[in-house]
């Protein structure tokens, strides 16, 4: 049998991190605003032992972040956290 260990709740390791929040753009404004410490979360869960990573770009959409900016930045904020993981 093989295991595989998956990273923790990127969000709420963001927010308890000190990054930026606030609604309605949630953990993508850390994205948007403070990529380092997006970066040094998942080197950390990789560090304690997580074999796999999810990008922080679950509040990229038109909810979190409006149409206008969606439309926008979106697709360039979805590669950057790619890049980041």
């Amino acid at each position: 049998m093989t295991v595989t260990i998956l990273d923790g709740g990127m969000g709420r390791e963001l927010h308890r991190r000190g990054a930026p929040f606030r609604q309605p753009e949630w953990s993508a404004l850390a994205l948007m605003e403070t990529p380092e410490i997006v970066r040094e979360t998942h080197l950390d869960f990789l560090r304690a032992g997580a074999q796999v990573i999810t990008t922080n770009s679950y509040a990229l959409v038109p909810f979190h972040i409006g149409q206008e900016r969606f439309d926008a930045q979106a697709a360039e904020w979805a590669r950057q956290a790619g890049r980041l993981a």
